[in-house]
């Protein structure tokens, strides 16, 4: 995915930066399962691939309510519904 680092484990704020949502809000998300994580020393990390899981699989960006596309590195992409 464009804009997303090209690592297996990302840390909340580049999680939070990629869905442009504050820290906090990923770290409820990974509290409440919406999200996978898990807490490492002191900071929380998602899998890369689980990001992308959750992404593909939301569609959209029905958190934010924001109308706009994701692009994957295959190429595909994935357009809200109704947009």
């Amino acid at each position: 995915m464009k804009g997303l680092p090209n690592k297996p484990r990302l840390r909340l704020g580049e999680v939070a930066t990629f869905l442009g949502r504050h820290p906090r809000t990923v770290k409820r998300m990974i509290l409440d399962g919406t999200l996978p994580g898990e807490k490492i020393g002191g900071g929380w990390l998602v899998p890369r691939d689980a990001l992308i899981q959750y992404v593909r699989g939301r569609r959209s960006d029905v958190l934010l309510g924001v109308q706009y596309e994701f692009e994957f590195d295959d190429g595909s992409r994935a357009k809200p519904e109704g947009a």
